[in-house]
């Protein structure tokens, strides 16, 4: 305070001195007008900083909405500064991207106006490609995330860590281990590149080396639960169920937040073996009863309920499956439950739901044709299995129950020629051999009926 009252009063004396003169005194009111100008600049660029840091702090807490109109106001008041702009512009970007209901085109539009501020700013090229991958565009989120690295200056491992997490969803799990790597020399103890790394080396089958990447996580503070998760799973795919039950009972006193989930691993854990479908529903139930929106635990717990053959409670299930989240599988597995309750139309209007979602679906198709043969209903049957073959020309089960429902016809020909492409395509299942030598006597060829009887009791010893 004293600093500033003796400024004033040494420009005071310094205007006594000058304010005669015209020259002198003009000049020293420009002097005057810089430094007021350069301070309130300089001022104002301190004041909307802090603001940007509030917002991303508002951002953080998870107040989308608020964040979103500081990170505009920024914008609009900012654009000569492009810094700034770009930051704001990335900050409403990730508003979009992490909100509730998320609006991909959104943030990519303001992670492209981000760029256009400033082309070196990484972090709009790592939201930009994140919204990428949500919409499925691999070609362009790898693109991003490549130009992240070639610009982002602060945490660049995190840009190692998307492309890696991208190749991962391509199912090119050893360029993930590399960019995984790479994020690993820049921290090496980062619990992200670890947990990713460790979920491709468990993609690869390579069950040691992730057991090693979740066991150095574990040593810290962080993500101990995404660790024992991950572990958890790894241990369930290897067949170590008992080790895989134990984890995901840690997470859920580690984390009870993720007791419903946890709970549903542990029924997929019990519903692998036939013996264990009653343990499988004890834990779908707790799952439920922790998260009763949670569609999962009922779309398992009616699989599980199938297998037992009650199949009121399949159906339920699968019914609440789709109310709450308009699953094909659930549709799917309901028409499944209609179809051996013999209740052809339920089971058929399923079917269509699936369709209609999956259009291009030749499983969809197949499964609805496999409906309309057991109502005899062969005509659609054929219908279906023919459209499943467009689909999948390499379909040998479609080829062979087009095969069935031709035989049924009684047009043996057409039976016979189906029943070949099954097994030309690699389906050398007794059962084929057997409709084939069926066709072959509907046309009283023995020869080659016979001929299929020989293959068909070769395969029954194979089999036995």
């Amino acid at each position: 305070m004293e600093k500033i009252e003796d400024t004033v009063n040494l420009l005071s004396q310094l205007w006594k001195f000058v304010s005669d003169n015209a020259i002198l005194s003009g000049l020293f009111l420009l002097f005057i007008g810089g430094i007021c100008g350069s301070y309130f600049s300089q001022r104002s660029k301190i004041i909307q900083k802090r603001r940007l840091k509030k917002a991303n702090k508002l951002l953080d807490k998870g107040y989308d909405e608020r964040a979103k109109d500081m990170y505009s106001k920024i914008i609009m008041e900012n654009k000569d500064d492009e810094l700034l702009s770009s930051n704001a512009c990335v900050g409403r970007a990730k508003t979009y991207l992490y909100a509730k209901i998320i609006d991909l085109n959104r943030a990519i539009d303001n992670a492209n106006k981000a760029i256009e501020f400033n082309e070196e700013n990484g972090e709009a090229y790592i939201i930009r490609g994140r919204a990428y991958s949500l919409k499925n565009d691999s070609i362009q989120a790898l693109k991003d995330f490549t130009e992240a690295i070639e610009h982002v200056i602060k945490k660049k491992e995190y840009a190692y860590i998307y492309r890696g997490i991208e190749y991962s969803i391509q199912k090119d799990f050893n360029n993930a281990i590399l960019n995984f790597n790479e994020a690993l020399k820049l921290r090496p103890n980062s619990a992200d590149a670890l947990i990713n790394r460790g979920k491709a080396y468990n993609k690869k089958g390579d069950y040691d080396n992730a057991f090693k990447d979740y066991e150095q996580v574990l040593k810290s503070k962080k993500r101990k639960a995404d660790a024992f998760i991950n572990r958890g799973n790894a241990y369930s795919e290897k067949g170590e169920d008992e080790k895989a039950l134990v984890d995901y009972s840690k997470v859920i006193k580690l984390k009870p937040s993720l007791a419903y989930a946890m709970h549903n691993n542990r029924g997929l854990v019990y519903s692998k073996n036939n013996k264990t479908f009653d343990k499988a529903i004890e834990e779908y139930t707790m799952a439920i009863e922790k998260n009763n929106n949670y569609s999962d635990a009922y779309y398992n717990r009616g699989n599980s309920y199938l297998n037992l053959g009650e199949f009121d409670k399949a159906i339920e299930d699968f019914s609440s499956t789709i109310k709450l989240d308009s699953d094909p599988l659930a549709y799917n597995n309901r028409a499944l439950v209609y179809l051996r309750q013999k209740e052809y139309e339920k089971a058929i209007q399923d079917h269509t739901t699936v369709i209609n979602i999956l259009p291009n679906s030749s499983i969809a198709y197949f499964n609805r044709g496999n409906t309309y043969d057991e109502k005899n209903d062969l005509k659609n049957a054929i219908e279906d299995f023919s459209m499943a073959i467009v689909l999948d020309k390499n379909f040998a089960m479609a080829y062979n129950n087009r095969g069935f429902s031709y035989l049924k016809l009684r047009d043996y020909d057409e039976a016979i020629e189906n029943f070949t492409k099954a097994i030309n395509l690699g389906l050398k299942h007794y059962i084929v051999y057997k409709n084939r030598q069926c066709a072959y006597l509907g046309k009283v060829d023995i020869q080659h009926a016979n001929e299929d009887h020989k293959m068909v009791h070769e395969l029954l010893l194979q089999f036995n």
